[in-house]
């Protein structure tokens, strides 16, 4: 039902608005917004190739060193390999944030990281799929067996009372709504 309403909400907005673009607009503004818009965008194109060759990084950035010393590493794009790693690992002897992090990965040695890494390739799969899950095309990657069974049970009680005067006469009826989880 939910899907109806959604349909049909989308076909009424489409069918709006192409009766107002219809109705408002004719070919030749369209042309001529779209003019506007393909000279608007050389203009700011200038302005763009301007900016960038006018911009100055030290005036941008606090501490701006235009000569790191890890420019080493980096030092031509067809460089196939590096110092980056040994310099990494002998840099954690004397850096306080690597060894904090090295103690906290030894306190979490109890993580189990292959169920881990199992969950997360399940959940990777569901959402490559999810298009397919969602639309009842498959559910291969999911558990659709129910864990629980519910069950609602309804019974109708009256009670009645004594009325107060002859012509009075009253009945009361005990509705019970049960929302199943």
């Amino acid at each position: 039902m939910n899907k109806c309403i959604f349909y049909f909400a989308i076909c009424i907005g489409v069918f709006s608005l192409s009766y107002a673009f219809s109705s408002f607009a004719s070919q030749n503004d369209f042309d001529n917004a779209f003019q506007q818009g393909l000279n608007s965008a050389a203009s700011h194109k200038q302005q763009m190739k301007d900016g960038l060759n006018n911009f100055k990084p030290e005036n941008t950035f606090e501490n701006y060193n235009k000569s790191p010393i890890q420019s080493h590493y980096y030092d031509d794009v067809t460089k196939v390999a590096t110092p980056i790693k040994e310099d990494a690992v002998r840099e954690t002897d004397n850096n306080d944030t690597a060894q904090a992090i090295r103690k906290v990965d030894e306190n979490l040695q109890f993580v189990d990281k292959q169920a881990l890494a199992n969950e997360i390739s399940r959940v990777s799969e569901i959402q490559d799929h999810a298009y397919d899950i969602v639309h009842g095309i498959t559910d291969e990657f999911i558990d659709c067996t129910k864990q629980q069974s519910c069950m609602t049970e309804y019974s109708e009680k009256q009670c009645e009372e004594a009325p107060e005067s002859v012509l009075q006469y009253c009945k009361k009826k005990l509705n019970i709504d049960l929302i199943p989880h």
